[in-house]
């Protein structure tokens, strides 16, 4: 009876310290749904609009690909994640006046878009998703930028500028994660022109 006692409390003093260690670990826990990709999000989508973004190849254009690229990442964005689209063509605009919790309304107001609106202005485009950063309220942040890399939209002379406003992106208090995605087709020239 007493050796029982004794092991009882030997594994409750056991227990305690690694109690507490769980306890303490708690950010650990939360950190890692974040690696995981459980962990609610702030999404901003740059959509380029632009008229290069009308080329492609057989009868599905650039911008098709990037609207249903944009339209499968809000669809796989976890419940409760808020997200805006921006549009990069004739100096940027966000789709809907502010960040919506509601992805199906942003998806249903992005099969509606058409492109050929300009060149694609992306410093401008890069501000108006700062600013929409500020409205939005998920501590893990993305943002992901859908374009044909024309050089008329990255023009040699706003490298810097281009530098300066990732800069200011990733000087935000919580800094998104930026992802660069290219949907151009073999057909590299601009024939919107």
């Amino acid at each position: 009876r007493i050796r029982l006692e004794q092991l009882i409390l030997l594994i409750i003093r056991a227990a305690i310290p690694a109690l507490l260690a769980l306890a303490m670990a708690r950010p650990v826990w939360i950190g890692a749904q974040k690696l995981l990709g459980e962990a609610k999000t702030s999404t901003v989508v740059l959509l380029d609009n632009s008229y290069s973004m009308e080329a492609g190849r057989a009868g599905l254009s650039n911008f098709s690909i990037a609207r249903d690229e944009a339209t499968r990442i809000l669809a796989d964005l976890k419940r409760g994640s808020d997200a805006s689209v921006v549009l990069m063509g004739e100096g940027g605009s966000a789709l809907l006046d502010e960040p919506t919790y509601d992805t199906a309304r942003l998806t249903q107001a992005l099969t509606k878009l058409d492109a050929g609106f300009g060149s694609a202005t992306v410093p401008a485009a890069l501000e108006v998703s700062r600013n929409v950063f500020g409205q939005m309220h998920e501590s893990a942040r993305q943002l992901v930028l859908l374009t044909d890399f024309q050089r008329v939209s990255f023009e040699a002379t706003e490298d810097r500028l281009l530098g300066e406003m990732f800069d200011r992106l990733k000087k935000l208090p919580i800094a998104p994660q930026i992802t660069l995605f290219d949907v151009g087709n073999e057909a590299k020239d601009n024939v919107a022109i």
